[in-house]
């Protein structure tokens, strides 16, 4: 850690974030230990009750091993590659066998077992069990995955429901491959889906350049084209065009606009209050509106306190940052790194946020891979 850091008193902890607590008693079942993940990394109590939880699920392991030695220091280059691969073989899903016993998959997917789920898909009836609330549960628990940064497992689940129909899982998968900086994958992904709002977020969040060499810069004037999405009722909006509407919400905030107002945007979270992109783009919103510094440590607590430590919002948020709350949210990050050193995610928002001095930055940026 750079000496500007160490210098620095670490900010006390949250009262109110019970989940960072230093001294949480470690989690002894499967929800518990998710839950945990999702606030405080891969520490190795939840990792022992996960992996324990899918000893007898091998592809499921073997993707959450996967998650794990990502979101680790010092991370795994192989673990973290090829998302663009591995959603191929998610979409083909397991190799079918002769096992048709509706029941007994049922009674394993309520534990939501994948292989069971999968094979659920290939039987007629199992289509219509999928279909129903069962398959909103499988959806939720994805989310759940997802915000336990487990972004492979999550999509294997989410990926099964794509197969069956489900009409959130693709606004879903695509908002996995973004925060992941999968771009070929989320290009590719929408390309195939023929989807224009699910087209017009990608084009929102993937770097120019990239939409320009994949030849989808049409995608950006079709964003732009949007504006009735903004005095839409929201709660007529699908998942897919309500991310139109995020998406052209954040660019606009970058040309110093604002086309959601808080309490519209708020309305949107409620409604999906998993959604991490959209709460980073509310977090913006509130930072560019108003330069109160004392709306630093509440703004941060918060979001931290529901999803973790998050490099993406921070890099978000750097513009708007007057040099005092810069200070108080370093302090909030030197806390999360000496609290769980070994999550990889506080350490390299540190690079990315808090580092003055450039060459150090790229040093740590480019140690944790």
């Amino acid at each position: 850690m750079p000496t500007e850091l160490v210098e620095l008193a670490p900010a006390p902890p949250d009262p109110n974030d019970s989940w960072g607590a230093p001294d949480r008693a470690p989690p002894t079942e499967l929800d518990a230990a998710l839950f945990s993940r999702t606030r405080r990394g891969p520490e190795e109590a939840s990792t022992r009750v996960i992996r324990t939880t899918l000893a007898e699920r091998g592809r499921e392991l073997e993707l959450f091993d996967r998650d794990t030695a990502a979101e680790r220091v010092p991370r795994n280059a192989e673990a973290n590659a090829g998302l663009g691969a591995l959603m191929k073989s998610l979409k083909e899903g397991p190799p079918a066998d002769l096992e048709s016993d509706p029941e007994a998959l049922l009674e394993r997917l309520r534990h939501f077992d994948l292989d069971a789920g999968w094979k659920l898909a290939r039987l007629e009836s199992g289509r219509a069990i999928l279909g129903g609330a069962v398959g909103d549960q499988v959806l939720e628990f994805a989310s759940t995955l997802e915000r336990a940064h487990c972004p492979r497992w999550a999509l294997a689940q989410l990926c099964l429901m794509h197969h069956v129909g489900h009409r959130d899982a693709p606004a879903r998968i695509v908002e996995i491959l973004l925060d992941e900086h999968a771009w070929g994958a989320a290009i590719d992904f929408v390309e195939a889906l023929g989807d224009a709002s699910l087209e017009a977020y990608v084009a929102a969040r993937v770097p120019e350049a990239t939409l320009s060499g994949a030849g989808k810069s049409a995608w950006l004037e079709r964003l732009g084209q949007a504006q009735h999405l903004a005095v839409a009722d929201l709660g007529a909006l699908s998942r897919a065009q309500l991310a139109h509407l995020v998406g052209l919400a954040e660019l606009a905030l970058a040309q110093g606009v604002a086309v959601l107002d808080v309490e519209r945007l708020k309305s949107i979270i409620a409604r999906f209050p998993t959604w991490r992109h959209a709460q980073r783009v509310l977090s913006k919103l509130i930072f560019a509106s108003s330069r109160d510094p004392a709306l630093v440590p509440a703004v941060i607590d918060r979001y931290v306190a529901s999803f973790g430590v998050d490099t993406q919002l921070l890099v978000m948020l750097r513009p708007h940052v007057s040099p005092e709350a810069r200070t108080e949210i370093t302090r909030r990050l030197v806390r999360e790194a000496v609290s769980f050193p070994d999550w990889v995610e506080p350490w390299r928002a540190l690079a990315r946020f808090s580092v003055s001095d450039m060459n150090a930055s790229m040093a740590m940026v480019r140690a944790l891979a």
